[in-house]
């Protein structure tokens, strides 16, 4: 069993904390291609090179693959049974006078979201006056919660069900019905008469929301939601082009065209390529490699080196 870091934001912790929240999801960072074969979740041996260029296979890695063997990656968090403690933007008694230590009181911006003031005390006649560390930043000592990994699957993005929604700490809340107003002519503007019904709103959110204006009908979009907000998405809408609509697969071992533009953008070295793709890691491009790492080669030497055999695609 092993521990590792995993970061949540603020509205993700209350949902953890209240026991909304028992499933999360992270995005490969390498997607498989189009094309890949089905992809199941299990212990596999990766392929490797070995120092003769050859392939072999790997220590043991648990993760998701494809079943034509063309595609894989490790889990970066584990497997069932390992635990993950939590990484939330935090802040700890002794600043700003003083580092973090065991007997320091840790406060947690978390538990301020509901602070009439807002957690930075933005909303208050003084201005900020509340500095957060970031949660990249804190220490084990300093977390609060720790969580057992139960399970894990690939899956795409927009394959989520409306209960996974819920167990990814999606929340209903009646805001009510929205006051009507203005209003409206039936005879082209001659008269004129008030909107007496007003709209009753959809309250699905992911904990965050402050009024009926900020939800969504389902729970699924209100994942949806969160998921283009956090990276880089408009908010509160689905029009795109976020990352929802991009539905990526969410869990990446680096494909074969993608390790040749790995030595090229470190090392400026054209690695030699088998017929199916695979990197032929040649006694040359291990010299060329090593004279990079240890700096005796310039970058206009990386530039103009020449490989006896010829880069096969």
């Amino acid at each position: 069993m092993k521990e590792r870091p995993i970061l949540f934001s603020g509205p993700m912790v209350r949902a953890i904390l209240e026991g909304r929240k028992t499933q999360t999801r992270r995005v490969v960072k390498l997607q498989p291609p189009d094309d890949v074969g089905p992809i199941t979740v299990s212990h596999y041996h990766p392929t490797i090179i070995d120092r003769h260029g050859d392939q072999a296979p790997g220590d043991e890695i648990f993760g998701a693959s494809s079943d034509d063997g063309e595609w894989g990656c490790k889990f970066p968090f584990g497997e069932p049974g390992d635990r993950l403690w939590v990484r939330e933007a935090w802040q700890h008694s002794n600043h700003p006078l003083g580092p973090y230590d065991a007997e320091c009181i840790v406060h947690y911006r978390a538990d301020y979201l509901d602070d009439p003031h807002g957690p930075d005390g933005e909303k208050s006649p003084e201005g900020k006056y509340r500095t957060w560390r970031p949660s990249i930043h804190m220490p084990r000592a300093a977390s609060r919660i720790t969580l057992e990994i139960t399970g894990a699957r690939a899956e795409r993005m927009q394959s989520i069900s409306e209960a996974d929604a819920l167990a990814e700490g999606a929340v209903y809340t009646d805001f009510g019905i929205e006051p009507p107003k203005g209003s409206i002519s039936l005879d082209g503007g001659r008269t004129f008469h008030p909107v007496v019904r007003g709209t009753q709103r959809n309250g699905w959110h992911m904990g965050d929301a402050t009024s009926h204006k900020q939800c969504l009908g389902s729970a699924r979009y209100a994942f949806a939601n969160l998921i283009n907000r956090l990276h880089g998405g408009d908010n509160w809408n689905l029009k795109g082009p976020g990352l929802w609509e991009a539905n990526p697969w969410a869990t990446g071992k680096k494909r074969y065209s993608a390790q040749a533009a790995w030595f090229k953008a470190q090392f400026n070295v054209d690695v030699p390529r088998r017929d199916d793709g695979s990197i032929a890691l040649t006694w040359e491009t291990f010299r060329l490699l090593a004279e990079a790492k240890l700096g005796l080669r310039t970058a206009e030497a990386r530039a103009e080196a020449v490989f006896e055999r010829p880069r096969i695609y």
